[in-house]
């Protein structure tokens, strides 16, 4: 066990890591580097340093620099998106409001509107492209015309999905809820175990154990995959610094994928560690006998069987 706490209080304070002075610094740079790059007649790429700056240390003036640029670069959508996260983020900032209400009174008429809550918070996809900000409970996402799938991940609580068709100057409203969890099926004893021992209480120390490798393995990964995070992030700033704008744009994405899967396994890791702490305090630590029994899982693949412990 203290192996796994061990692991647990790495994962956390890579997880809680908190921004540091020099983002701030990289943050002022990808800013300035948008303003040149905008005077030049590139707003696709002066956006994509704009939110570059807003993620590392999210300001008003990124964001709405950031949105005009979308605008200016034709990706109304996005625009858009931008535009109403402006009103939910900065409602009382007067030049955010005026921007964003500029911007969506213009596109809101050929563009339809998807606004999704889940429960817990989730990230978005529509189809097979990353759509939310971040995670969170209510997402306001404007889209094209058309046919969409959208998904919603929970982290380890697995993802819902739902087919959207989206009309010009209507908002689609959907609420998305993590799928329900299956109980496991009654065990089936093997032909050759033995009746529980009269008097013995409690599941198996090896299920114990088990779990806890589980845990272990899980923490390790998210440490990992935390370490890799912080990498790009410092590499990002790196880039930016040196003036290298595309290359810290792949980066930042490179890093938002890593931060997703460091997100997906701090979340397994912290339900194994339940599923340990209930197995340590259900276990059968005074000894008895323990046989085996097979249990006999449904699958897309036909069936899975689990070894276990009877008492």
């Amino acid at each position: 066990m203290r192996v796994v706490i061990g692991i647990g209080c790495l994962v956390a304070v890579l997880a809680s890591t908190p921004a540091r002075a020099d983002d701030v610094d990289a943050a002022a740079k990808a800013f300035a580097q948008a303003q040149q790059t905008m005077l030049k007649g590139d707003p696709a790429r002066a956006a994509d340093l704009y939110e570059l700056a807003d993620h590392l240390a999210p300001s008003p003036a990124a964001l709405r620099n950031a949105a005009r640029a979308r605008y200016a670069a034709g990706h109304l959508a996005t625009a858009a998106t931008l535009a109403a996260e402006m009103l939910t983020r900065d409602p009382s900032d007067a030049d955010s409001r005026a921007v964003a209400e500029g911007i969506l009174s213009k596109v809101t008429p050929h563009l339809g509107q998807l606004d999704i809550r889940c429960d817990p918070r989730c990230d978005i996809q529509l189809g097979e492209r990353a759509a939310s900000l971040d995670t969170r409970e209510h997402h306001v996402i404007f889209v094209n015309p058309g046919a969409f799938t959208v998904v919603a991940r929970f982290g380890d609580r697995g993802s819902a999905r739902a087919q959207l068709a989206v009309r010009a100057g209507h908002a689609e409203r959907l609420s998305l809820v993590p799928p329900a969890r299956t109980a496991l099926p009654a065990h089936v004893r093997s032909p050759d175990s033995k009746p529980a021992a009269r008097g013995s209480h409690g599941i198996g120390r090896g299920w114990v154990l088990g779990t806890a490798l589980v845990t272990a393995g899980l923490g390790a990964a998210a440490a990992y995959e935390g370490r890799l995070t912080l990498a790009s992030r410092d590499e990002v700033r790196r880039l930016v610094a040196a003036g290298e704008t595309a290359d810290a744009t792949a980066r930042y994405n490179l890093g938002r994928d890593q931060q997703q899967r460091t997100n997906l396994l701090l979340g397994a890791t912290a339900v194994a560690g339940v599923a340990t702490l209930t197995c340590a305090l259900l276990a059968n630590w005074h000894g008895g006998a323990e046989h085996a029994a097979l249990s006999v899982v449904p699958s897309r693949a036909g069936a899975t069987v689990v070894f276990g412990g009877a008492f």
